[in-house]
């Protein structure tokens, strides 16, 4: 039995679930490890069999930035270090984030706090009709006294919240989690199963409809990132522009609280997802988006060994770097997800790679961690968008990888 607050768990699968204790009867059958879970295996300090979750890893994460797909962003070349494609402020930038691109507000139209959502505090809600948005979104468990997770217009225009991969067939993605549920002080949501990843979209359009918001797009988005037990290793945040550049930032020790993260960019921000390095989720909160207001500060990745030695023995060193920022060098899977539809095969690719980053920093833990999150989406999609021997070729070929998953099974 494991307690959160005034709640007892009694079951082994997603966080809603086990609050519900009604796993068979939702899932019809087996889902990947939830809250209740890990919070048994920070209690006993045991492993966990028969699901994606492993030990929670020793290692301490750092911040790291890189451009992972360059758009019309320039990569850097040579001796030359690039800034990134987008400013960044951390977790101890918020007031200067206010004061140089505010103000925000929920009466200005540019402020979530998902503070009108349903859920009592001490509670949750599930969040049906994904993606979350202006519209009413049902409950579809009828378990936790919410006739809505979301009514209309609790949630802002120009703000949709989902999550990969899709389960569909009812099945309860995305929570709203009410105050006092695990160390948080308000209201935020986020995905319910352990492995998934949290996609964070600002629908518009010249002529908007529904839940859009007039073009462009925000080039300016902070939020708070939440991990209701607080994760070490962090959140790997991947940043979509409009020209297709994508901007990966590793966000360490994420508070069950909250964590700020903002951006600040050239360009329209697309899409923000969010991957948890421990292999549980990440929870969105506090989200504040607009046009940027003052030029947006300078950021570069963090200085290398590689970076220091360049123009001496750099050159090996330099495309190791080079291959490691795009996933290069990485064995794992690669004729089975070529083979896929790349709609199909791009959340898988994700997965793989952020797994192969890590083992090539020596993350060895955070690497199996992140394999078991791609098991867990080929177990979730066996039968929808892959077929069963797609499956078990990526089965296959991910035991056969030199990153260990047999704590998976």
């Amino acid at each position: 039995m494991t307690r959160i607050g005034t709640t007892v768990f009694a079951c082994s699968t997603a966080i809603a679930l086990c609050v519900a204790g009604s796993a068979s009867a939702a899932t019809g059958g087996s889902e990947p490890k939830g809250f209740s879970e890990y919070m048994r295996l920070m209690k006993d300090g045991g492993s966990v069999t028969g699901g994606a979750l492993l030990n929670k890893s020793n290692e301490t994460g750092k911040f790291s930035a890189r451009m992972i797909s360059s758009g019309s962003a320039k990569l850097n070349q040579g001796c030359e270090r690039v800034p990134l494609a987008c400013g960044l402020y951390l977790s101890d930038d918020e007031a200067a984030f206010d004061a140089e691109q505010g103000p925000f507000s929920r009466a200005l139209g540019n402020y979530e706090d998902y503070e009108l959502s349903n859920p009592a505090a001490g509670s949750l809600c599930v969040v049906g009709n994904l993606p979350a948005d202006c519209n009413t979104h049902p409950d579809p468990s009828g378990a936790f006294g919410c006739a809505n997770g979301l009514d209309a217009g609790d949630v802002l225009k120009g703000i949709a919240h989902d999550q990969e991969p899709s389960r569909g067939g009812g099945a309860w993605e995305i929570l709203a989690l009410g105050s006092g549920f695990s160390g948080n002080s308000d209201k935020y949501l986020l995905p319910n199963y352990f492995g998934d990843t949290g996609d964070l979209t600002f629908p518009n359009a010249a002529v908007p409809v529904g839940c859009q918001i007039t073009s462009p797009g925000p080039a300016v988005v902070g939020l708070h990132l939440h991990q209701p037990f607080g994760s070490q290793p962090g959140a790997l945040v991947t940043i979509t522009l409009k020209d297709n550049s994508k901007m990966e930032v590793t966000v360490p020790g994420i508070k069950a609280d909250g964590t700020f993260l903002g951006i600040c960019c050239a360009q329209e921000v697309v899409k923000v997802s969010s991957l948890d390095l421990d292999g549980l989720s990440i929870g969105y909160d506090d989200i504040k988006f607009g046009q940027v207001v003052t030029a947006c500060p300078v950021t570069f990745p963090p200085l290398t060994l590689e970076d220091v030695n360049c123009g001496l023995e750099s050159i090996e060193a330099k495309l190791d770097d080079f291959e490691c920022a795009n996933g290069g060098g990485c064995s794992v899977c690669v004729s089975e997800l070529g083979a896929l539809d790349p709609k199909v095969a791009h959340p898988l690719e994700v997965k793989r790679d952020a797994a192969c980053r890590a083992k090539a920093r020596g993350q060895e833990h955070t690497a199996e961690n992140i394999m078991c999150a791609f098991l867990s989406h080929v177990d979730a999609q066996e039968g929808k968008s892959l077929t069963p021997a797609e499956a078990q070729s990526l089965r296959d070929c991910a035991a056969s990888g030199d990153i260990n998953v047999d704590a998976c099974k």
